[in-house]
């Protein structure tokens, strides 16, 4: 009778060991809590015991991106016809061209007229750059500075080549703006005439 009582024992125990754990391949053994028992922290044995426990790994949270803001550039017509997208403006014809060499002719006679380079400041300090009488104002800028522009004298506007100038010449017009001239070839045009002057007078 002792015996059998022994036996059912060891059997109960064998029972409760078998119930109470569960064998996990990768990481040994992992005890759980029985039901009605008091609560406890799940605890991984490695296989290795010399082997460190592993940590859950925590993931920064991103950081938020800084804002941008968006900058509208304007553009500047380009100086070169045939370009792709740059195409010269159509001339209105109440906005006549003149040469470089009627352009000169009217700065020696001193007549009453306002010159307006549209080029940016950097292109005004290199060859050709800006005549003595001319008022700088870009292109880009000419809407915030068009009060610079006066409206009791011819103004004639210049640039690089002559392209620009007509797209400020024909601003100006539907800004209400009249008496204005356009100097054909631009400064380029004009320095060309005053080389060759130069040259014809050492002759």
């Amino acid at each position: 009778m002792a015996k059998k009582s022994v036996f059912f024992l060891v059997g109960a125990i064998f029972l409760i060991c078998t119930c109470g754990c569960n064998k996990n391949q990768n990481s040994g053994f992992v005890f759980k809590r029985a039901p009605g028992a008091a609560a406890t922290s799940t605890v991984e044995i490695p296989k290795n015991p010399g082997a460190p426990v592993a940590a859950a790994a925590k993931t920064a949270a991103p950081s938020p991106k800084a804002a941008t803001q968006s900058v509208t550039v304007q553009a500047i017509p380009a100086d070169t016809a045939g370009a792709p997208g740059t195409e010269p403006p159509k001339n209105d014809a109440s906005i006549p061209e003149i040469p470089p060499q009627q352009l000169k002719s009217m700065i020696d006679g001193k007549n009453k007229i306002a010159i307006i380079d549209v080029r940016d400041p950097e292109e005004t300090k290199v060859t050709p750059k800006m005549l003595e009488q001319a008022v700088n104002i870009p292109l880009k800028d000419l809407p915030m500075r068009m009060a610079e522009v006066p409206k009791d004298k011819g103004v004639v506007l210049v640039c690089r080549t002559g392209n620009r100038s007509m797209h400020a010449a024909n601003f100006l017009k539907s800004k209400g703006y009249a008496n204005l001239i356009n100097l054909k070839g631009g400064m380029l045009g004009y320095d060309e005439m005053m080389k060759k002057l130069k040259e014809k007078k050492n002759e």
